[in-house]
């Protein structure tokens, strides 16, 4: 398994609670030993495959060696994932990325179902997941989905966006990067997964911007 150098996390106060954001593109709670991903999308790879396009056999794994690293290195005790998990039905790649999960034993599994997750609740229960529309840890509230009024009374975490903004260099090259965005009552995780693409956001007036590169986050608002 590939290992990364000089891993560094980026503290932060969200509702007088640390939260720290990874460059493995995770939030981690560490007052409950939460780790929080979004929108994975297993087996859209093999989806690609399906559909002609020529990825490497080898990037299908991709996205189960980067979430093992992460674990090792923070060790959580429950793992939540915020929605697309999957990409569509399963497939071999699924299959794969379960057997990962079933290398921590204790790990607690949640998913808050995503629109991309077609299975049945049954399906995941019986892989050993925990399943939700929302979950709520104190005043800390997680969904898939952004809310335009998000709930009174939390701060609420989703996904779904696929966050990034565009970094221009001194010679105006420019070059997108994924980002954490975080705002006065809710927070959008960048995605998870290889391949899934990226929306550029608009960060309203106090909003705070991280964007993820290489082994670091770094603030940028």
């Amino acid at each position: 398994m590939r290992k990364r150098d000089s891993i560094r996390t980026t503290s932060v106060r969200i509702a007088n609670r640390e939260v720290l954001l990874h460059p493995g593109r995770v939030v981690f709670l560490p007052d409950q030993s939460l780790l929080v991903c979004s929108d994975i999308h297993v087996g859209k790879t093999d989806h690609f495959r399906r559909h002609g396009i020529p990825v490497p056999r080898m990037a299908a794994m991709a996205n189960a060696w980067r979430l093992a690293e992460v674990m090792e290195s923070l060790a959580p005790s429950h793992v939540l994932f915020l929605g697309d998990l999957m990409h569509s039905s399963a497939n071999r790649e699924w299959e794969e990325f379960v057997d990962m999960l079933d290398q921590f034993p204790g790990l607690k599994r949640t998913l808050v179902k995503g629109n991309h997750d077609v299975e049945g609740e049954s399906f995941f229960i019986h892989h050993g997941f925990e399943v939700a529309h929302e979950w709520t840890d104190g005043f800390f509230r997680f969904v898939h989905v952004p809310e335009a009024k998000p709930k009174e009374g939390f701060h609420t975490f989703a996904g779904h966006l696929h966050p990034a903004v565009r970094m221009v260099g001194p010679a105006r090259q420019s070059l997108r990067l994924p980002c954490f965005w975080l705002g006065e009552n809710q927070s959008i995780l960048p995605a998870f997964g290889e391949f899934t693409g990226h929306v550029l956001v608009r960060p309203l007036p106090g909003d705070r911007i991280y964007v993820v590169a290489e082994n670091e986050v770094i603030g940028v608002t």
